[in-house]
């Protein structure tokens, strides 16, 4: 919670910083001298930056579950949470097991109701009339599609035909946890990447490799810190550990 007030109170202070006209900005951006803002005008700040109804579409998509709640998904669970359940009606454990024949251990069917339950707007419920199982349905074959493309086999000579072939990899292929000098060019901090998303670093002090992890392998600081901005309370220890974009669910 700490480390989500401290990038939240930022990047409002950013905005602020923006906001201030060109006469105000220059003298508080040239002093030395120490700046006090109050939290009080921060709040009001970010009031009036998010106060329309895009923001508010934008905070409710990206809006996640509690980890203590997650961890309690499985599949058939009358507790589940309502997109979780969706998912289940349209999506069975026989069919994740034919769709996914060729799957890294770890990533299982629970652990795949579990992820989709950490973001209760994927597969939720519409209430504008729209169809809510059909646009389910979509996300679904889009999701599975940046699957077998991110994270396929593509072995073209097997009986399996490639868009089963999704989830054989858990890290790019090559690369392993500790391994150095991966994709953290952007890390220095010199470049406007390294100064806005500063990387973690392993015990020799070295930046950490941001090799491809995951489903989708997120990879680079740049794809990894764009997740960042959009959703920091969950992804922003991701940042600092990387090997946890790895964790399916």
């Amino acid at each position: 919670m700490g480390l989500q007030k401290t990038l939240a109170l930022s990047a409002v202070a950013a905005g602020i910083m923006l906001s201030l006209s060109g006469a105000q900005a220059a003298p508080l951006l040239s002093s030395s001298e120490p700046m006090t803002i109050n939290a009080s005008d921060l709040a009001a700040k970010e009031k009036a930056l998010t106060d329309f109804p895009l923001m508010e579409a934008v905070k409710s998509s990206i809006q996640t579950l509690d980890n203590s709640a997650v961890e309690q998904i499985e599949p058939g669970r009358a507790a589940n949470p309502a997109n979780v359940k969706r998912v289940e009606s349209i999506l069975t454990e026989a069919d994740w097991d034919y769709l996914f024949p060729m799957r890294a251990p770890e990533y299982t069917y629970s652990n795949f109701l579990k992820a989709i339950g950490k973001f209760p707007a994927v597969c939720g419920t519409y209430t504008d009339g729209r169809d809510s199982d059909a646009i389910c349905r979509k996300t679904l074959a889009t999701m599975f599609a940046h699957f077998a493309q991110e994270t396929g086999g593509h072995e073209s000579w097997r009986d399996i035909p490639e868009w089963r072939q999704a989830l054989v990899y858990l890290r790019e292929v090559g690369w392993t946890e500790g391994q150095k000098g991966g994709y953290n060019g952007e890390c220095n901090p010199d470049v406007w990447q390294g100064q806005t998303w500063p990387c973690g670093k392993d015990k020799d002090g070295d930046f950490l490799s941001y090799f491809g992890r995951g489903a989708n392998s997120f990879l680079i600081t740049t794809t990894m810190d764009l997740s960042l901005t959009r959703c920091m309370a969950t992804f922003a220890l991701c940042w600092i550990n990387p090997s946890w974009w790895r964790i399916p669910g």
